[in-house]
């Protein structure tokens, strides 16, 4: 009897953690900016550790339609892995690592621009490009 009940609690816990998203972060570089925008990755920010990357999307910062983003193409780019076991540590925007794919080119980032990252997991960043060129998260 006891052994079917330990079993009925298994479920909802494997349930659960089958649900949760792979904990991750994003972060820009110290020296990114308009011209080289570069992303730093980990499983939490500031502890730079390649992880395995699905997607990569960036997205200006009121691009989200009844909570959604848009399709891919519209996207201010847009990356893939083509396989599962792609491991990545650091992106520069627009430059496509071995093991993806662009499902939308990079699109100029824009001086005074507000943008959101979004990756696999729980990855969010968003910045802003200042007047200067420089790279800034944004609140």
């Amino acid at each position: 009897m006891m052994i079917t009940a330990k079993r009925w609690l298994i479920w909802p816990v494997c349930v659960v953690l089958l649900a949760c998203p792979q904990k991750t972060a994003v972060w820009l570089d110290s020296e990114a900016t308009v011209d080289r925008a570069v992303f730093v990755l980990g499983r939490e920010q500031g502890r730079p550790i390649a992880i395995e990357l699905g997607l990569m999307r960036v997205d200006q910062c009121d691009a989200l339609i009844d909570g959604a983003y848009p399709s891919a193409d519209n996207a201010e780019w847009f990356l893939e892995a083509m396989a599962a076991d792609v491991l990545i540590e650091r992106l520069t925007y627009g430059s496509v690592p071995e093991g993806f794919r662009e499902a939308s080119p990079a699109r100029n980032l824009e001086l005074g621009g507000c943008y959101e990252v979004t990756i696999t997991g729980s990855g969010t960043l968003r910045f802003q490009v200042a007047e200067d060129g420089r790279l800034h998260e944004a609140p």
